[in-house]
């Protein structure tokens, strides 16, 4: 197979510089920061500094049309815009201030995360704003270099899919929890178009593993036919079950996905440093980008999306069960308890009988009604309940060569989600 493109190291640094305007539909008169540097998948020619007005408009028509994927249930008039990019940036602060105010200045919501090794957002708001977006960001370099119009995934969805704008300096811009400086982004993957990944998926070769870098919560209620699916809770475990489970990996083609690309660029990157995979390939666009090329294809069930929407259904599949009755679901709700809150499948009869929690531990706390429910693990203590504790974190994988992968859904009137 011939990966639609492949990743190239990256050396050199990324310029925060200031000039031209940031946008013609602009009218605040800022002037926009301007990157200049490489990004990891093509180098950019060396010369001097770039300023907008140097660069050529790119071709916005793609942006302006392309159609949304799914809409999810109850969704209004809107566009939720995902997009991540990997360059190096001198000032992430500076960057920041300029996105925060650009996302304002469009009454854009959401969140945004800007590191030194680059930028991941997603934000919801009207079609003509999300599409202005794209035009700021790309006339910036490197964005206006590396990136096109088809990077920036859409979909459909409330204009305020987030209950505000969050623009966050931070280490990493997906948290795999190990400083970038030891594991930098500039190792080689191949990246699959959604055709070539479907082609290799279901050619049914022992050699080829599909695996799902996603946490359980959202592979739980959809995922790849036949894909490994760690049970896990967090991104940042997955080193830790990379390490116990090396020789699951030994010599095989892992076709890793996730939502929309950035959980598998880090993953691969420590998973390559291993060095046992014949070859490491991700879906390229992620979840959401075959979605749109196979909306009834080997993903099966609905994809789990972290803002209101909760999921998006291109197929009606019900895949993940109530935890304590076993009848199909896939609509989560928080744990009724104040101290925990964490999502729970938890069927409408089972609701009706009063069980709201997520385990027996929780079960035997009051359920918390007050405001302060509402607030998120940031804001407050969130101590792990039972269920919470009984999950490894780095669960070892055992299954025979030929052996399908069974449903990683395990349920318990006491224990809820194992």
């Amino acid at each position: 197979v011939t990966p639609a493109r492949q990743v190239a190291g990256s050396g050199s640094s990324t310029r925060l510089l200031h000039g031209g305007r940031s946008d013609s539909d602009s009218d605040s008169g800022e002037l926009a920061p301007i990157l200049v540097g490489r990004h990891h998948r093509r180098p950019l020619r060396a010369g001097p500094a770039l300023h907008a007005a140097d660069v050529a408009a790119p071709r916005l028509a793609d942006a302006a049309a392309a159609p949304p994927m799914a809409r999810a249930d109850g969704a209004s008039e809107g566009v939720v815009l995902l997009w991540y990019h990997y360059c190096a940036v001198e000032d992430p602060a500076d960057l920041a201030r300029w996105l925060r105010a650009e996302c304002t200045d469009l009454g854009l919501v959401g969140k945004v995360r800007v590191a030194r090794e680059g930028l991941n957002g997603t934000v919801s708001g009207t079609t003509s704003a999300t599409s202005a977006l794209i035009r700021r960001l790309l006339r910036l370099p490197p964005f206006s270099i590396e990136m096109t119009p088809t990077d920036f995934k859409r979909s459909a969805g409330p204009i305020a899919s987030f209950p505000d704008l969050q623009v966050s300096v931070v280490n990493e811009i997906i948290t795999l929890g190990i400083d970038p400086r030891e594991l930098p982004q500039a190792r080689a993957v191949g990246h699959l178009a959604p055709a070539e990944f479907h082609a290799l998926a279901a050619s049914g070769d022992p050699d080829v593993l599909v695996l799902d870098v996603r946490n359980f919560f959202e592979h739980r209620v959809g995922r790849f036919t036949g894909a490994i699916a760690p049970d896990l809770r967090k991104f940042s475990y997955f080193p830790g079950y990379f390490d116990a489970n090396v020789e699951l990996f030994r010599g095989k083609q892992v076709l890793m996905y996730c939502t929309g690309g950035i959980r598998c660029e880090r993953a691969s990157v420590y998973l390559d440093r291993l060095g046992v995979c014949d070859s490491i390939f991700q879906l390229d666009g992620g979840v959401h980008r075959y979605l749109e090329h196979f909306p009834d294809g080997l993903f099966r069930g609905k994809l789990y999306v972290f803002d209101s929407r909760q999921t998006i259904a291109t197929n009606t599949d019900v895949i993940s069960v109530c935890f304590y009755c076993d009848t199909p679901h896939d609509t989560y709700t928080h744990c009724s308890t104040e101290h925990c809150r964490i999502l729970v499948l938890i069927c409408g009869a089972c609701r009706g009988r009063g069980i709201t929690a997520c385990c027996g531990e929780c079960g035997l706390q009051p359920p918390d009604v007050s405001q302060e429910a509402q607030m998120t693990s940031k804001q407050k203590p969130n101590p792990p309940c039972l269920c919470v504790r009984s999950r490894s974190c780095c669960p070892i994988e055992v299954r025979a060569a030929g052996m399908s992968i069974p449903s990683p859904t395990m349920t318990d009137p006491q224990l809820g989600e194992r």
